[in-house]
């Protein structure tokens, strides 16, 4: 690497006004991993393009030819439990983890590197991804965990909540959307009556064609939580089914999973109205989802 490369989502990721600390890890990653390359002693290509807005990966090779990928991910609240909850799957339906390490700003993984590595969502049509999702996500919720192994979906919808106060565009959202979405956040994480590991990020760019199973899951931010609200993800990055009726689609995947389905559309109702400000589409949305 004698340039050092960054993917396009990356780049743009640190872009922002305020996000001095992105980057300043940006400019660490040449270092970072040239050590891990030398002390892991792998040979390490170029990353994956466009990548991820929140890590660099790239495809690797150790001195026996053994294919991986090395993952070099920005430390964050919502995913420091990736290396822990992919050891728990054990590679039923997620990649395995080989190696991980971790600094106060970077996580770094050798995973398992899937091949042909094709995307679900480059791969096939809206409809036909819904039953791959529902089944690998059936699979990670049975994965035992400890008491306080991973966070609570509460602190997560915390942060939305307290985002959602502050109404930053009073003109854009209705505020009434905005009162029932904020009690929503606050209700929904403690009266669920089953409280699973959740994947919290399960969509079709995060699930990727192999050899080892067809598909596998990379990318868990794993909380423990309400299972209706793991579907939301795929739900939303359904893009036509999302715009014209996303309560079918939130029937049909509550369906798919044995959940239930007016908690899905309650959870899709309140994750719109906070992505609203940047995501004008989900208006259509949140007016056909509003309890």
């Amino acid at each position: 690497m004698a340039s050092f490369p960054v993917p396009q989502r990356l780049r743009v990721a640190g872009q922002p006004p305020g996000r001095q600390a992105f980057r300043a890890w940006l400019d660490e990653l040449p270092r970072v991993i040239a050590r891990a390359s030398s002390e892991w002693d792998l040979e390490v290509g170029a990353p994956y393009e466009p990548g991820g807005q929140c890590a660099w990966v790239a495809p690797a090779r150790d001195r026996d030819g053994i294919p991986y990928a090395l993952k070099v991910g920005w430390r964050h609240a919502e995913a420091n439990g990736e290396a822990a909850a992919l050891r728990l799957s054990g590679g039923n339906g997620t990649v395995n983890v080989i190696r991980c390490e971790e600094s106060p700003t970077s996580t770094l993984l050798l995973l398992e590197r899937c091949d042909p590595g094709n995307s679900l969502s480059a791969t096939m049509p809206e409809p036909a991804r819904d039953v791959v999702i529902a089944d690998l996500l059936r699979r990670f919720w049975q994965i035992p965990t400890t008491d306080g192994q991973f966070p609570s979906l509460d602190a997560l919808c915390g942060r939305w909540e307290a985002q959602l106060a502050m109404n930053e565009y009073p003109t854009l959202i209705d505020p009434g959307h905005i009162r029932a979405a904020r009690g929503l956040l606050r209700s929904l994480p403690s009266d669920a009556a089953d409280q699973v590991l959740l994947f919290t990020d399960l969509h079709g760019d995060n699930v990727l064609g192999a050899q080892r199973s067809p598909w596998l899951a990379i990318d868990p931010k794993p909380h423990i939580g309400d299972p209706a609200f793991d579907l939301v993800m795929h739900i939303g990055t359904s893009y036509s089914r999302m715009t014209s009726d996303p309560a079918a689609l939130a029937a049909r995947m509550a369906a798919l999973t044995d959940v239930d389905a007016s908690r899905v559309q309650l959870w899709l109702f309140a994750r719109a109205v906070a992505e609203r400000p940047g995501k004008p589409w989900l208006q259509k949305a949140i007016t056909q989802l509003a309890p």
